[in-house]
């Protein structure tokens, strides 16, 4: 029931049942609330002069209304009830019954919730940094995005919490338990988990999170969705893994195997993947942003819609990899090994691809604005309505390569090898031709002025 701004002063409320009502700046003055039910209830900002409430409502009322950061809460009783962003930090909340309570976005930080009940407590984005937990009643809350971190949560029941993006950096959960517990995407960094029960999932991100398992063999692994930032990896046999949706961005994956792995959807920017075996990995959807992946094997790899802008990819193994519609802008691909590559609709923008080898592609329609291949190989690639406005061709082989429609636009082909090559309706005006080779080259209805 929404009753916003309403003016109930001096009405007869008796046991009127007001669950879930929107009671936001109504006036209740001189009300009579006598009994009434109002589990859930928005109470904040409202006016009760004169009213008679219920004790626990009145409670409700005045925490939602006053600072109460600090304040003595032992034992009370506010189960149901709607304490949305409010501020609790410091208080004394021990033994109380939060069960089912709405604290979404409240501040709880440093408060002692030793023994309470939280069963079912709405807790997302709640600020919970340094609170006492100890032995409390976490059961099917909704943990979700919460600030845990240096929490102690020793012995407290999570079974079948929502925990998911939440932070627990530094939190103690010895002899927790975590049974059936969501912990997609939680931060474990620098936890203590002694005899905490937990599902051997989450109890292989908490060990990847908080030391070296480097050489470690955890091939066929579920870590979809795993927060692994900035985790040492290297030497790892990760072949085959899941790690769909997993963020490591910033991890150290030097020389891991990862064969065969999906990675679709996982975020690794700033990821060092230096000499990993990525070989048929499926990265489609992957953030690959400023990723070092020099020298890796990437052969028969998906990176479809892939982003990989500012990616350093130089004498990378890239055969026959499906980089469709992949974000390639500003990488440096110098060297890079892509014959047979599909980069249909890609983003190659600035990309230093000089030397790279992209015989037989497809760059059909990419965009290869400012691009440097200077020295790549193109022989038979397809750059059908590709963009090359302002690219540099210099001595780079186009030989019977599909350049129909093209656009060439102040393009540099100096040298450039165009033999048998296709110019059909290509956009020359403003390239500079000097020394390449147009020997059986197609021109028809080309623009060369």
């Amino acid at each position: 029931t929404n009753l916003k701004l309403a003016n109930l002063k001096s009405a007869n409320l008796t046991w009127a049942n007001l669950t879930w009502a929107n009671l936001y700046k109504v006036n209740l003055d001189s009300a009579n609330l006598s009994g009434a039910n109002l589990e859930f209830a928005n109470l904040s900002n409202t006016t009760i002069a004169q009213t008679i409430i219920d004790d626990k409502w009145l409670l409700v009322w005045q925490i939602s209304n006053q600072d109460v950061s600090c304040w003595n809460l032992e034992s009370v009783n506010l189960s149901k009830a709607c304490l949305a962003g409010v501020n609790l930090a410091g208080a004394n909340l021990v033994g109380a019954n939060l069960e089912e309570v709405n604290l979404e976005g409240a501040n709880l930080k440093g408060a002692n919730l030793l023994t309470t009940n939280l069963a079912s407590a709405n807790l997302h984005e709640v600020n919970l940094m340094r609170a006492n937990l100890t032995s409390a009643n976490l059961t099917s809350a909704n943990l979700k995005q919460a600030n845990l971190k240096q929490a102690n949560l020793k012995q407290a029941n999570l079974t079948s919490a929502n925990l998911t993006s939440a932070n627990l950096t530094s939190a103690n959960l010895t002899s927790a338990n975590f049974k059936s517990a969501n912990l997609d995407s939680a931060n474990l960094n620098n936890t203590t988990n002694f005899q905490t029960v937990i599902d051997d999932k989450w109890y292989l991100v908490g060990k990847m999170s908080n030391k070296n398992i480097s050489c470690s063999n955890v091939e066929l692994v579920n870590l979809s969705r795993a927060y692994l930032s900035r985790v040492i990896l290297e030497d790892a046999n990760l072949s085959n893994a899941n790690l769909s949706d997993a963020n490591l961005s910033g991890a150290n994956l030097f020389n891991t195997n990862l064969e065969s792995a999906n990675l679709s959807g996982a975020n690794l920017l700033g990821t060092n993947l230096s000499e990993t075996n990525l070989e048929s990995v499926n990265l489609k959807g992957a953030n690959l942003k400023d990723a070092y992946i020099s020298g890796t094997n990437l052969s028969g790899a998906n990176l479809e819609g892939a982003n990989l802008e500012d990616a350093n990819l130089s004498k990378a193994h890239l055969e026959s990899v499906n980089l469709s519609g992949a974000n390639l802008s500003g990488a440096n691909l110098s060297g890079a090994n892509l014959p047979s590559a599909n980069l249909y609709q890609s983003s190659l923008e600035l990309a230093n691809l000089e030397h790279a080898n992209l015989k037989s592609a497809n760059l059909e329609s990419a965009d290869l604005e400012s691009a440097d291949l200077e020295s790549a190989n193109l022989n038979r690639a397809n750059l059908a309505s590709a963009n090359l406005f302002w690219a540099n061709l210099v001595s780079a082989n186009l030989e019977s390569a599909n350049l129909e429609s093209a656009n060439l636009f102040w393009a540099n082909l100096e040298s450039a090898n165009l033999k048998a090559a296709n110019l059909k309706v290509a956009n020359l005006d403003g390239a500079n031709l000097e020394s390449a080779n147009l020997f059986w080259a197609k021109l028809a209805d080309a623009k060369l002025a």
